[in-house]
Order: structure tokens, then sequence, then C-alpha cells
């Protein structure tokens, strides 16, 4: 699970870069540890454009003029994209100032069965976790 504080404190950090304050319309993925970039971002009037699941819906359009300011926190949430944004095909997009991702890592760095350690050890699934190889093996070899 993605540390919330951490979530925060990426967006912050981005929020603070120059080629964020000089974009006026940024492109900011659904994933949900994203949705406090996408706060700041329509707090700033910036454009928000959210990519449907595969594209196959092709784009939301989050305009911060055509959202009531009491309701930005709801339309930066998964749910607020279909009621507060505007549905885009991929044809119809404007132009991107700069596309932006919010780096949100774990403490322990990139979640995953065979993500490292900051002291760059492996770290496995446990055994019997989906995402697990399996139990260890010894390979000997001749």
């Amino acid at each position: 699970m993605v540390d919330a504080f951490a979530a925060e404190q990426a967006a912050e950090r981005l929020a603070d870069s120059a080629p964020f304050k000089a974009a006026r319309t940024v492109k900011i993925n659904p994933d949900a540890p994203q949705r406090p970039l996408r706060l700041r971002a329509l707090l700033a009037g910036k454009r928000v454009l959210v990519p449907t699941p595969r594209l196959r819906g092709g784009f939301y359009l989050l305009d911060p003029s055509a959202i009531p300011p009491n309701r930005l926190l709801a339309a930066a949430s998964i749910s607020g994209f279909d009621r507060y944004g505007q549905s885009l095909a991929l044809d119809a997009l404007p132009p991107i100032d700069h596309p932006l991702a919010a780096p949100c890592r774990h403490p322990l760095g990139p979640p995953g069965p065979r993500a490292r350690r900051r002291d760059a050890r492996a770290r496995r699934a446990p055994v019997g976790h989906p995402l697990s190889p399996g139990p260890r093996r010894t390979i000997i070899s001749a």
C-alpha cells in the first residue's frame, strides 16, 4: 500500500517545480496516489487531463473554471472524473504543456516481489502470496 504522506510530499515537490508552475494544461495519471497532485493542479488553476483505463474512453479534461471551488477535491478523485470532467476522444486533446506523474514511493522502495531495498538486497513476496515465485530452491550445477 502506498503511503499517503509520501504521496502528499511528492505532490508538493512536483508542484514547486518550474515546469509545473509554467504549465497551463497537465496530464496526470488516474492512480489514487496521484490524487494530491491532481488537486494541487486544480487549485493552481491548471487544466488536468486524465487518461481512462487503457485509453478506451480517451481522456477526461478537468477544468477548474468549470468546477465549483468546493468540489475540487471530489473532482480530483477517480469517481469524480465522470461527474466533473469533460470526456475527450484522443483526436480532440488540447496541447499538453507538461505530462506529470508524481513519483510516489513506499519508504522501502517500489513495491513488488522482486523490488530492491535501499541496501540493494532483493526483496521477495512471502511464500504463498500470489506474486511469490514459490519456495526458495537451491540449484546445484556440476
